[in-house]
């Protein structure tokens, strides 16, 4: 079945081809005496394209001696386009970045340390981001990136579907425990036309990491040990985390089957009102405001402990770049204030800039969700992936299994299916030592 990530969220097709003309560049030609910077990106929607556009164009007219060139790289296939162009001797000299990808990109050296860059820069100052979005992008004591906005899951719920259900809405103040969570599901989970089949569901479950690796963090269980070198798929803790998901698919029926999610879709179900509660990062914001329901954030449930999936992205110097003082005054123009400032009016994430995140230029005070200062207060509470080079690799054999496990007509028992998972993870790990 087709899988759902933050990327295919996005409402963007084929307009985005149609912007940009044979090779996905905006090109400048360059003068003599000018310098040209290249820069990778892939972008998700037309008016991303143009605050690129009008950035660059910006930068260049306070930086004359200075000609970018402008590579939109859709994000599928993306990170093998930046291996492909790294192999010829041709990477750019900024590429953009995500804590996805940045491990297996790094792992290849493809990465400058900008640390010297950023420390001997008196108009920079790393105290004005977030913490914990720098940690993003640094690989082996070396700081290979620096982060522009990051995405935490909370919780976003239908306000429409609480109120005909008479079911009072998630508390903005604390986090519902997995028992409360599941208690609230299964009274919004209904048949609506009494024909046997469910037509609303409380919850939602996929096969992609983030949304069931939370409930394992929540039970103080994990993917790989702390090293990354072994899977603990195995583990009491991460079994007993997995059956409730399970149980939530299989048990309660409170969350379609993968199957089902296959033929309708994740997004039509949630934009046509049949999703109650959903966990899902800032961007999908701008989805929300174009439905016809009402619609609020909460903060994210807890187990044990609280953990939300948490997502940075941002920009890295080419190892390679002929220019890397100039790649980097780019960067930092495009992360400024003002560039950051104009990225998150297009309401996809969080500003990794302190100051900016708490202002109305992000939280929106008279826009939809009302307690958007959720995602700045769940922030203490994100962990990103434990991405290894052998990411995809190991990617494939989870998802295979945990297919087979949350099908209803392909029931799969749990402990059986991560004690395989564990096994042939393991595997590969020792494979690729």
């Amino acid at each position: 079945m087709k899988k759902i990530n933050r990327q295919n969220f996005l409402i963007y097709g084929i307009m985005i081809i149609l912007l940009v003309s044979g090779t996905g560049c905006i090109k400048k030609s360059s003068m003599d005496g000018k310098t040209t910077v290249t820069f990778t990106a892939w972008v998700n929607t037309p008016d991303q394209l143009d605050t690129y556009h009008d950035l660059i164009e910006e930068y260049e007219k306070e930086n004359p001696s200075i000609t970018v060139e402008f590579i939109n790289t859709p994000y599928n296939g993306y990170r093998e386009k930046i291996f492909t162009m790294s192999a010829g001797g041709n990477a750019p000299d900024i590429i953009t970045i995500n804590n996805e990808m940045f491990v297996t990109l790094a792992h290849k050296g493809l990465f400058k340390d900008i640390r010297t860059l950023t420390d001997n820069d008196a108009d920079f100052d790393l105290k004005d981001f977030y913490p914990i979005t720098l940690e993003a992008f640094q690989y082996k004591g070396r700081m290979l990136g620096i982060p522009r906005d990051f995405g935490v899951f909370v919780m976003y719920y239908n306000k429409d579907i609480f109120k005909s259900s008479g079911v009072s809405y998630p508390p903005s103040d604390r986090s519902w425990t997995w028992k409360e969570f599941l208690d609230t599901a299964v009274k919004l989970t209904k048949d609506l036309d009494g024909d046997g089949h469910t037509d609303q569901y409380g919850a939602l479950v996929q096969s992609w990491m983030p949304w069931w690796a939370m409930y394992i963090w929540q039970n103080n269980g994990s993917v790989l040990n702390k090293n990354r070198t072994k899977c603990v798929l195995n583990s009491p803790e991460a079994k007993e985390a997995m059956q409730f998901v399970a149980d939530m698919v299989l048990k309660y029926k409170v969350s379609p089957t993968l199957d089902t999610l296959g033929e309708e879709g994740v997004l039509p179900m949630v934009q046509t009102g049949k999703i109650a509660m959903f966990f899902i990062g800032p961007w999908e914001r701008r989805n929300f405001r174009l439905t016809s329901f009402h619609w609020d954030v909460a903060p994210m449930i807890t187990g044990k402990k609280c953990v939300a999936p948490l997502f940075v992205d941002g920009y890295a110097v080419a190892k390679t770049s002929k220019h890397p003082v100039e790649a980097w005054k780019l960067i930092k123009y495009i992360i400024s204030k003002k560039g950051m400032t104009a990225f998150t009016k297009l309401g996809f994430a969080t500003p990794a800039r302190m100051d900016l995140a708490n202002s109305d230029v992000f939280l929106e005070p008279h826009k939809d969700p009302k307690n958007a200062i959720i995602f700045l207060k769940t922030l203490k509470y994100g962990r990103m992936l434990p991405v290894i080079p052998q990411w995809d690799e190991m990617g494939g054999i989870i998802v295979q299994r945990l297919e087979l496990i949350l099908n209803t007509e392909r029931a799969y028992p749990v402990g059986k299916g991560l004690d395989e998972i564990t096994r042939d993870v393991n595997k590969l790990l020792q494979q690729n030592k």
